[in-house]
């Protein structure tokens, strides 16, 4: 499975690829997410490995530490 995780300052992709089957459910795009994985190089590139994805729930993150505000010029990046 393959993500697309952006975030106030730049976007990343994760990569997972054990228990798809059970994790992709849980989340839909739009979604705010806690991860657990590590990142490795790749081709030249960082890459984040999942192994754990769960849906974030309220209280577990601030919306204004991961979406730009209209002030802002650098790249947006939640789950795509």
């Amino acid at each position: 499975m393959s993500l697309q995780l952006r975030r106030r300052d730049r976007c990343d992709q994760l990569r997972v690829f054990e228990r798809v089957d059970e994790l992709a459910p849980g989340f839909q795009s739009g979604d705010f997410i806690n991860m657990k994985g590590f990142v490795q190089a790749f081709q030249g590139r960082l890459q984040a490995i999942g192994q754990d994805i769960q849906k974030a729930r309220p209280g577990e993150f601030q919306i204004k530490d991961l979406i730009r505000s209209a002030a802002e010029t650098s790249a947006n990046c939640v789950i795509a």
